[in-house]
């Protein structure tokens, strides 16, 4: 696997250099947004080694396994060496090309109406300016559950690898207050039941919107799948 990853990350390399090569050649690099992130976080057989400080892995709902980076460079506008706090997510990225380049999502094509976009644009950010976090963020990966709510409650609902989880009687849910415990150490749960509902509520509702499919029904259709 190592050697896999190690090909992957070369060719990346080699291949983001020629675009940059290019973007240079054609002298439009400095008024070119590129953007550079991850899916996820480390596999699990690296275990939390290399998503230190964060807990947890890729597929798992733990900082570890959702916390990624996000490098953009646009010289005439982003000012280099600088970081954000800012809360952001893939969805983000079509809203923010589309306020670049001036142009507004449809809301219909070709006769079927569209829906609404669940991401905004990072331009703020990207500008260095603050973003409000947005009201809320959800994930599912393999019957986990999660809500972030507001940037920095995070609730956690079965986290984990399903083949173990299953097992155990019951719901486990996970809170976290992201602001002091970014590791996830402290679970409130059972110190802020009240936020436990509402937020499991919002996820819920979520989960209706989009025709999630309990992952318990998806095993039963695909026994082998991990």
């Amino acid at each position: 696997r190592a050697a896999v990853h190690a090909a992957m990350v070369e060719k990346i390399d080699e291949n983001v250099g020629k675009v940059l090569k290019s973007l240079k050649k054609l002298e439009v690099l400095d008024n070119t947004l590129i953007v550079y992130l991850s899916d996820n976080g480390s596999a699990a057989h690296l275990a939390d080694l290399m998503n230190v400080p964060y807990r947890g892995s890729k597929a798992q709902m733990w900082e570890g396994g959702t916390k990624t980076h996000f490098i953009a460079q646009w010289p005439k506008l982003v000012k280099p060496g600088t970081m954000t706090e800012n809360v952001g997510w893939v969805g983000d990225i079509l809203p923010t090309c589309l306020e670049i380049a001036g142009a507004k999502y449809p809301s219909e094509f070709r006769g079927t109406k569209t829906q609404a976009l669940d991401g905004r644009s990072l331009l703020p950010v990207l500008k260095g300016k603050e973003r409000p976090a947005p009201e809320y963020l959800f994930s599912n990966d393999r019957g986990q559950q999660g809500v972030l709510h507001h940037g920095r409650w995070k609730l956690l609902i079965e986290p984990g690898w399903y083949p173990n989880t299953n097992k155990t009687p019951g719901i486990v849910y996970e809170l976290y207050d992201l602001k002091n415990d970014p590791a996830e150490t402290r679970n409130l749960a059972s110190q802020k039941p009240e936020m436990v509902q509402e937020l499991r509520k919002a996820c819920e509702a979520w989960q209706q919107r989009c025709k999630i499919v309990d992952h318990a029904k998806v095993r039963e259709e695909l026994p082998n799948m991990h």
